[in-house]
């Protein structure tokens, strides 16, 4: 297909970013942001053009230099989001150690009355 001046008004850029690099909570400002590390030449997404819903050109997004550092917001983020998991894992295990408590005396109890 040939496209005429008055197509290309109507080109739609979408960039679709790799979802396991986003920052969370970042990602939904106008700036991206994406965590490192990230090696030069690495795939971090992908951009399409396309007209009235058909794709015209699709290209991956290639990190031009390596990103293997973030700053220090990122890395107290990093932090406390692995904290939230190993806690919550934790007093998963306390609660499953204390049921299973309960029950071992209880079932004392009630061999003892028997």
């Amino acid at each position: 297909d040939i496209l005429t001046d008055k197509d290309f008004a109507g080109i739609k850029r979408t960039i679709e970013w790799d979802k396991s690099l986003l920052i969370p909570g970042v990602g939904e400002t106008a700036r991206i942001k994406l965590a490192g590390p990230v090696s030069s030449g690495q795939i971090v997404g992908k951009v399409s053009y396309t007209l009235n819903g058909k794709v015209l050109s699709e290209a991956r997004l290639l990190a031009s230099n390596d990103a293997l550092k973030g700053d220090l917001k990122d890395k107290i983020v990093k932090i406390v989001d692995k904290a939230i998991v190993y806690k919550t894992f934790i007093l998963v295990c306390l609660v499953v150690v204390a049921v299973l408590i309960v029950l071992l005396v209880l079932f004392i109890r009630r061999k003892r009355k028997v």
